[in-house]
């Protein structure tokens, strides 16, 4: 309800002069700064933690999801020259193949997906076609229980499964693999040869969708889903999702520079850190050694038992906030009632810190009228901001494509092999 200082109650002018004092010797020594946030979908915010690094000589904004879909995005990265996630248009697919993906269910934006793939499974005299829905997994899903055809497979089993559907579409397309991986698979090659007809019969048309953190197999999941024609159609990635942009190895490096004390402040908001992480005796003493710890949190977490500071930020229906899901589309969210307690918006506390009283409100404006206005064809900015608030969002064109054409070469060898007799499966309970 109010922030800490080494646990105990504090307020924020007292804060704030510590905070300040200490950032300026961390700047004058060159010190190391990490900025670390779970996925963060407000342009505004992102905007702000880069210019709080830019006075460092080495500050870095590392972004960590606790589930995380970071070999998707790394994949991308080696098959199309650019970091992202695709936005996934589950009411364009007429077929869809999953492999552990609980899209009804967990998995990235399930109440979006929900939406777009039940538009198909309704039939209706205007669209009396369903699409066909085939699910891999190896517990029953929400989207599993949904599915045409279930098939029982362990995720360790994914990959072969992936693998051996990859190299029957190739020589479907015509085009077989130099490579031809593996010959026997868990699943019948019958079955996969009539769900490689029904793909290749809804070419651009169709969707292949896994959930395994191996970036050999997300490889190969894009190299499918370029054969199908489905890039452009199916998978956006000219509005790419900005969801679950955690990058899995920037947290390894941090944990290493962290064991090696190479850390002079670190910033925490949105996840809980320590309680995340495995190894947390380890952690909580690397921690000890960074001179400057400061934790967002609004609860009492595991990882606000450990900063020098806690600086609670806004409950979401305390403050102003955006938000940018999808690229090109740009929401607004407007506080419904006052602070309860003492805390304040995480842009606030960023911008005190540079030397400004800004609050959130006003530095909303101020990016949206430099960064956003200018994507428009509004000539007011007073008239713009009137309607995005009216509205709640702005739909604006996205900027100019960065990715590439699909990298062949990107493709890589993937283990034939299941790692044993047992195999554990972490998910995630839609509670």
């Amino acid at each position: 309800k109010h922030p800490l200082k080494s646990g105990e109650k504090s307020n924020w002018n007292e804060v704030d002069q510590v905070i300040v004092k200490q950032l300026k010797e961390i700047e004058a020594s060159k010190g190391s700064v990490r900025f670390i946030t779970s996925t963060v979908t407000s342009p505004t915010l992102k905007a702000e933690i880069d210019e709080f690094l830019k006075r460092f000589s080495d500050g870095k904004h590392i972004t960590w999801d606790a589930v995380s879909c970071s070999a998707i995005l790394d994949a991308h990265e080696k098959t199309h020259g650019e970091r992202l996630l695709p936005h996934y248009r589950f009411d364009e697919a007429r077929v869809i193949i999953a492999f552990g993906v609980d899209f009804l269910g967990t998995w990235i934006s399930p109440v979006e997906f929900t939406a777009a793939w039940r538009t198909r499974r309704v039939p209706s005299e205007d669209s009396p076609e369903m699409s066909y829905h085939v699910q891999f997994e190896g517990r029953m899903s929400l989207t599993g229980s949904n599915a045409d055809r279930r098939y029982r497979l362990a995720p360790d089993e994914f990959g072969i499964v992936i693998g051996r559907l990859h190299v029957l579409l190739a020589q479907r397309a015509g085009s077989p693999l130099k490579n031809a991986g593996p010959a026997d698979s868990p699943i019948p090659d019958a079955d996969l040869v009539k769900l490689v007809d029904q793909l290749w019969a809804a070419r651009g048309r169709s969707l292949v969708l896994c959930d395994s953190q191996d970036v050999g197999v997300q490889v190969l999941v894009n190299s499918i889903n370029h054969l199908l024609d489905n890039y452009g159609k199916t998978l956006d990635v000219n509005r790419p999702s900005r969801q679950r942009q955690g990058n899995d190895k920037d947290v390894l490096t941090l944990l290493e520079e962290l064991q090696a004390g190479k850390i002079s402040a670190m910033f925490v908001a949105g996840t809980d850190l320590t309680h995340n992480l495995p190894d947390r005796e380890s952690l909580a003493k690397a921690l000890a050694s960074v001179k400057l710890v400061v934790s967002f949190s609004e609860r009492d977490d595991d990882i606000g038992s450990h900063p020098h500071f806690v600086c609670p930020d806004h409950h979401p229906l305390e403050s102003w906030m955006d938000a940018e899901p999808v690229k090109g589309i740009i929401s607004l969210s407007q506080p419904l009632l006052n602070p309860l307690s003492q805390t304040r918006s995480i842009l606030e506390s960023l911008a005190k810190w540079q030397g400004r009283n800004d609050s959130a409100y006003d530095m909303l404006r101020a990016h949206w009228e430099k960064t956003i206005l200018p994507r428009t064809k509004a000539a007011s900015f007073q008239a713009f901001w009137d309607q995005a608030v009216h509205d709640g969002f702005v739909k604006v064109p996205p900027s100019p494509k960065a990715s590439r054409e699909f990298q062949s070469d990107a493709l890589e060898p993937v283990s034939t092999k299941s790692l044993g007799e047992m195999c554990l499966s972490l998910y995630s309970k839609v509670g």
